[in-house]
């Protein structure tokens, strides 16, 4: 049974025995049949108080606003125009199976889970395709085991915080024009996460965002700024496996703007990182490696310290070995003597005289690789990033 080609003027209630002004019945429907609504055009409110679950809109057109049950399991929206919903969805009961909306024009503000909602709404399969939304987008306090969002504008401003999304499969934006700003702050991305062809003509906030598998950006246009400040999760052994090189530097690249050298370098090691497990050439793959043991490229000053005493106290131990094995005093005056002896060899101006003429090629062993790590200590201790 469909309800096909009506224009409705006034409020409409449907509920288990009627749907009004019609007096058609529906309680013969099977509760695990969506109720199929097609070609209507209701021009007020639409209330639906059945006790079904499932509701498909197929080439409607309402003007009004449009209340669901709170227990609905699943709504699809095909080829349909939403002039006047606000708040549409608020389901008390914290649990959608599927949310479509495929081919659907939405001209007024469209919220999932409404701001002052504490209890969080659980949507097994989010999917957005063909859709155009006029106005803002809210999507907040959810967990979406699985979204898809394909060539969707959105006009105005989008909110999707404090949300998990992802425990399904990945997470792919494709094809995504977001004309407003967009907010993804407090959002848990828990698969890899995707936006691939979208553009962001504003800002673009992942502030407190975490990536547990990965992100990629590097097919996403950005015209304004972005937003990355306390986000988590992209250093992790799998995130790196799964982000591209691009989108760590798209990142660090951000951070040097707003002259955030911290973050900036944070992400230039991960940049590098990311690099070097592209490398091919053994020379390459030696230079990546002797940054990486270092100073974790520019990232940790006590590791290029530890370096500079390490040679510092192989130096030593190559020059007075023999001294050491046949040292008559205390362990204790031993070690005091080997430490103030390895802190000589690791400064980089000690010209001692024996120590170059009678050592000449460790001598020089020894500046070149002072000088190396010294230069490691002083980019970690500046924490600034170099290209």
């Amino acid at each position: 049974m469909c309800i096909n080609k009506r224009t409705i003027e006034n409020n409409v209630t449907f509920d288990d025995e009627n749907i009004y002004p019609d007096n058609q019945l529906i309680k013969n429907y099977k509760s695990n049949k969506s109720i199929p609504i097609e070609e209507y055009y209701f021009k007020n409110n639409l209330a639906i108080l059945t006790t079904r679950k499932s509701f498909f809109f197929k080439d409607c057109v309402i003007e009004g606003n449009l209340y669901l049950p709170d227990d609905v399991s699943k709504i699809c929206f095909q080829s349909c125009t939403l002039k006047s919903v606000k708040n549409n969805i608020k389901i008390n009961s914290g649990r959608i199976e599927n949310l479509i909306i495929q081919d659907t024009s939405i001209t007024n503000k469209f919220y999932i889970n409404v701001q002052t909602s504490e209890e969080k709404l659980v949507i097994d399969k989010l999917t957005i395709e063909n859709a155009v939304f006029e106005e803002k987008f809210k999507l907040y306090n959810c967990i979406i085991k699985e979204c898809v969002f394909t060539n969707v504008d959105f006009k105005k401003d989008v909110h999707i915080t404090d949300c998990t999304i992802g425990e399904a499969k990945e997470i792919n934006f494709s094809g995504i024009n977001f004309s407003g700003n967009c907010y993804f702050s407090g959002t848990m991305f828990k698969d890899f996460s995707k936006f691939e062809k979208a553009t962001f003509h504003n800002n673009v906030d992942f502030q407190k965002a975490k990536f547990e598998k990965g992100l990629d950006i590097s097919k996403t246009t950005i015209k304004k700024g972005m937003n990355f400040a306390g986000c988590d999760g992209l250093d992790t052994e799998e995130s790196i496996k799964n982000t591209p090189t691009e989108t760590y530097r798209i990142i660090k690249n951000h951070f040097l703007k707003l002259q955030n050298k911290i973050e900036a370098n944070k992400f230039y090691s991960l940049e590098l990182e990311k690099h070097g497990s592209e490398l091919e050439t053994l020379s390459d793959k030696i230079t990546y490696l002797a940054h990486r043991i270092s100073s974790n490229y520019g990232r940790s000053w006590p590791l290029a310290l530890f370096g500079i005493i390490i040679i510092g106290f192989f130096t030593f131990l190559y020059i007075d070995f023999e001294a050491i094995t046949h040292a008559s005093g205390c362990i204790r005056e031993i070690v005091s003597y080997g430490f103030f002896e390895s802190v000589k060899y690791s400064y980089i101006l000690n010209r001692s005289k024996d120590f170059f003429e009678n050592h000449p090629f460790v001598f020089f062993l020894n500046k070149v690789f002072l000088g190396y790590w010294y230069y490691q200590f002083i980019m970690a201790t500046r924490k600034d990033t170099k290209k």
